[in-house]
């Protein structure tokens, strides 16, 4: 399994607990050598989110937030980079929330595109209401961009809120929309610890060398 969470869903299933094993995700190297410019402040708050076009990846959730911030006078923009036809749910939405102008919707790009484009964004926003383990928190964590997630599926086990980014519960627009104002009202050096410590926590567990490590020492098991 990707995550604890993703094992213990397998056991409503009927897999035995003592016959899973937990392997994470891991993220190429050179991420780890990116420097992003998520810590510097812009005149415009510039969020990201990135997945297809599906009712588990949030997006309603996300708009709800951004009409909260929107509402509160919090410059910012928010671009969504997705898979698929672009759902009328999220179409109605922007146009009723009057989000034009700080709402992007952008057709998928290849993936090094996409990961300079995330880069170059001031936090990445997963507000999922399921996942394992999104590649695309730890592939932010690894460039040096802050992540506010919501707490589904293996999240947690990634994020420790405050410390190397921002949990939420799910479906909880609100939340989101008070992290991001203490991201935003954060002083430089919290945000730059919060990125260090990110950075160290893909280090420790999602590196290519710690996923082959764990694939090997799986199979020998099996083997014995």
């Amino acid at each position: 399994a990707v995550s604890e969470a993703i094992g213990k869903e397998a056991m409503k299933y009927g897999a035995e607990k003592n016959k899973i094993t937990v392997v994470h995700s891991s993220v190429i190297d050179e991420l780890l050598n990116m420097n992003s410019v998520s810590y510097k402040s812009n005149n415009s708050f510039e969020i990201l989110s990135i997945g297809r076009h599906h009712w588990k990846k949030g997006y309603h959730y996300a708009l709800d937030a951004m009409k909260i911030l929107k509402d509160e006078g919090i410059k910012f923009k928010y671009t969504i980079i997705a898979q698929g036809d672009l759902p009328e749910e999220i179409i109605f939405m922007i146009d009723d929330y009057k989000l034009e102008e700080e709402v992007n919707i952008v057709k998928g790009m290849p993936y090094d595109e996409l990961i300079k484009y995330l880069s170059k964004c001031n936090l990445l926003l997963l507000p999922s209401v399921e996942e394992g383990i999104a590649n695309v928190v730890l592939e932010a964590m690894a460039v040096g961009v802050p992540v506010l997630t919501t707490d589904c599926g293996g999240m947690s086990e990634v994020v420790t809120d405050r410390s190397n980014g921002y949990i939420v519960p799910v479906r909880d627009p609100e939340q989101i929309a008070v992290k991001v104002k203490e991201f935003i009202d954060s002083k430089t050096e919290v945000k730059y610890k919060m990125i260090e410590n990110a950075k160290e926590t893909i280090k420790a567990e999602f590196t290519r060398e710690k996923q082959n490590a764990d694939f090997k020492k799986f199979y020998k098991s099996l083997m014995n």
